[in-house]
Parts: structure tokens; sequence; C-alpha cells
């Protein structure tokens, strides 16, 4: 059990939060990554200690997982590698209506060089 959850796990990792990464993506990935973290615990606990290592790679990949994917979603610059890119429905003002110029917001996501 605990070597497909990896398995679907590194599926979504790779999908979701790889090099080129969209908000709705990155959501669906903390989405899905906080369960299989809850699962993770789940199995580890219900194995009292003595679980075999799928079960401590399952754990530590969901929790480091999830953490990788919270920080991602909340993370307002590009930098490196990895970049955050806006979709159709978002602009760079947050994707709300329009603004005047004094209710001007943050853009969601800058790029630094």
């Amino acid at each position: 059990e605990a070597t497909a959850i990896l398995t679907n796990l590194k599926s979504i990792m790779w999908d979701n939060v790889g090099v080129v990464r969209t908000p709705s993506k990155l959501a669906l990935a903390v989405s899905e990554l906080s369960a299989m973290r809850d699962e993770a615990d789940l199995l580890w606990n219900n194995n009292s200690g003595a679980a075999g290592w799928e079960v401590v790679a399952l754990r530590d990949a969901a929790h480091s997982g999830l953490a990788v994917a919270e920080s991602a979603l909340a993370n307002r610059v590009s930098g490196g590698a990895h970049y955050v890119v806006l979709e159709e429905n978002e602009s760079e003002n947050g994707g709300g209506g329009s603004k005047s110029d004094s209710e001007e917001e943050e853009p969601l996501h800058a790029v630094i060089g």
C-alpha cells in the first residue's frame, strides 16, 4: 500500500510541483499531498514504530512534498530554475477585476534574474 501511495506522490510532484508551476496546480498538489501526509501518518502510527522502509519513505516524502508545494504556492517571486506561470484567467495584479491606480495590488509573482 505504501509503495503505491509513494508512486502517486511522485507523480503529483512531477505533474504539479515541477519546474514550471501554475497557482492552480500548486493548490491542487497541496490538497492532495495534505491527504497523503495524513494517510502516511496513519500508516506510520498503525505500525507502532515497526514500519518497513516503504512506510518510512512515504512518511518522509509526504511531509517534504507538502512543505515544498506550500512554499511554492506562497512564494511570490520566481527565481532560478523553478518558476510560476500565470494562468489565462489571472492578471498581473492577482486576477481580480479592474483596479484604480490607488488600489493597485502587488504582482502575483515577480521574476528575478
